[in-house]
């Protein structure tokens, strides 16, 4: 929380309305001109992703530790940075 003279800064972050909108009515900060201008912020269109390292079939470089191999049948076995990602991922389990 900023303290009195500091400013507040908020940095860009996708987030659920629905849930602020939930969290705002929990601790009574709640009325009609938020709820407007929660509807004229545009929306975006945005996926979750799955990156290399978090991926079922990423295996980790065993020459090169910062490339990781796509294990994905029909890859290719393709090498990418940790933090690449692709349309086929597939989370790990318990990540």
């Amino acid at each position: 929380m900023a303290q009195e003279g500091e400013e507040l800064t908020v940095g860009k972050r996708m987030i659920y309305a629905e849930d602020m909108i939930e969290e705002m009515v929990k601790f009574g900060r709640w009325d009609t001109k938020t709820l407007e201008a929660l509807n004229r912020i545009p929306s975006v269109d945005a996926v979750h992703v799955v990156r290399c390292k978090d991926c079922k079939y990423g295996i980790k470089g065993l020459n090169i530790p910062s490339m990781w191999m796509c294990n994905k049948p029909y890859s290719g076995s393709i090498f990418h940075s940790m933090n690449y990602y692709c349309a086929d991922g597939e989370r790990k389990e318990g990540r």
